[in-house]
């Protein structure tokens, strides 16, 4: 979905240093580096309730309630997470919050740890992703090539309209180890007044909370229109109920408290969906940006706000040039929120798409070449980047879904 529209030091998480001993609590040569992780953890915790204050009229306006929210964090999970941010801060006293954020998953979390793709815990974890119309069927598949390229250990789960996307589409997914989810369209509420018209169909993207019915447990979901350049299994070790990076807007927003919808590890709950639903006609939001709206107001007060690494929105680039130059070597996922890279907008000549009209090789060159014009050619790279990445799942799948 597009973004609902410095020089900054980047601390990587990945320092290759090892972990220095664990320090007893009690003692007092660390006194003040336990306070220090102490506020920064406990600035986590209500960073969302802050920012609700800020934010204004996009608030929670009923509370959510206890019967519905996920289970809490486990004290031993808070504990390890607090004990790592004591180590971080007694040997690194300088490292940016982005760091303290994600090092307990980065370390403790890896994707060695999940080799083999038959566990139980594969199964509880899956990466998803949404499919309204064939336009986007492309960007679906290529994105699921590129998550099997980084080795992801979990399932991949597409949600998408059945009435609305061709055979050949349906093939193409499959071949790439998409898991099909058929789901019904949820409209719009208030008959879709205010609402954006490329985004009148993105309240279905709730559905991705009914997942725990497939039995998934922990979940990432990813916007079709992204590119997976290094793995994020950590994301699935999160001790909290909803994660997302914050927003960023070309114009005079900036860089935002909200956060952009393109990324989000969650916990799918059937019973949240239903209160999500049973909220949504009477809540207050803009409703131009349809769902990410309505889900900054949802989960305000929860959400943990992880580093834009994870959502690397391209109004980065074109608002910070240096930030975004700075976060390369850690970015995972970068999205085509300002430029796409795929015609998105297909349009069959029957009822029935043929594999040209929505996979066609010379068709997608050639819009290619003018997306890497768009912007002042601002883009130019990373526009090739997924046409590189599409045409290496053209050649792995192109031939076997036929015409």
């Amino acid at each position: 979905m597009s973004s609902r529209h410095q020089d900054v030091e980047y601390i990587p998480l990945d320092s290759g240093q090892p972990s220095p001993a664990r320090r007893p609590f009690a003692s007092a040569k660390y006194a003040g580096h336990l306070f220090l992780a102490t506020i920064l953890f406990a600035g986590v915790l209500v960073g969302g309730a802050i920012g609700r204050w800020f934010i204004g009229p996009n608030v929670i306006t009923t509370e959510i309630p206890s019967s519905v929210v996920p289970e809490p964090v486990q004290y031993e999970a808070v504990v390890t997470l607090l004990d790592s941010f004591v180590d971080m801060c007694v040997t690194n006293p300088s490292l940016s919050m982005d760091a303290l954020i994600l090092f307990h998953a980065s370390n403790h979390a890896s994707p060695a740890q999940y080799p083999n793709s038959t566990t139980t815990e594969h199964n509880e974890r899956a990466v998803v992703t949404s499919l309204y119309t064939d336009g986007y069927a492309v960007a679906v598949a290529t994105l699921g090539h590129a998550l099997t390229k980084v080795n992801t250990d979990a399932r991949k789960i597409v949600i998408y309209l059945p009435d609305r996307i061709s055979d050949v589409a349906v093939c193409y997914l499959k071949e790439v180890g998409w898991e099909l989810y058929p789901v019904n369209l949820i409209e719009p509420p208030n008959h879709g007044e205010g609402i954006w018209p490329a985004f009148i169909d993105q309240y279905t993207k709730l559905r991705i909370w009914t997942l725990d019915t497939l039995g998934v447990k922990s979940a990432v979901y990813i916007d079709a229109d992204t590119h997976v350049r290094r793995n994020f299994d950590e994301l699935f070790e999160l001790p909290f109920v909803f994660a997302a990076s914050p927003d960023v807007y070309t114009d005079e927003r900036g860089f935002t408290i909200n956060f952009n919808a393109g990324v989000m590890a969650f916990k799918p709950d059937s019973k949240v969906f239903a209160d999500m639903l049973s909220k949504v006609e009477s809540a207050h939001f803009d409703r131009i940006a349809a769902e990410q709206s309505y889900l900054n107001l949802y989960y305000g007060s929860q959400v943990l706000r992880i580093p834009h690494v994870y959502n690397g929105n391209l109004a980065i680039k074109w608002r910070a040039g240096p930030y975004w130059n700075a976060i390369q070597d850690q970015l995972r996922i970068i999205h085509y929120t300002l430029v796409k890279p795929f015609n998105g907008g297909v349009n069959c000549a029957g009822e029935v798409c043929t594999a040209e009209e929505v996979f066609g090789l010379e068709k997608q060159r050639n819009f290619l070449k003018s997306a890497e014009e768009a912007w002042g050619g601002a883009f130019k790279d990373e526009v090739r980047e997924w046409g590189a990445s599409f045409e290496e799942m053209m050649r792995a799948v192109g031939d076997k879904c036929g015409e």
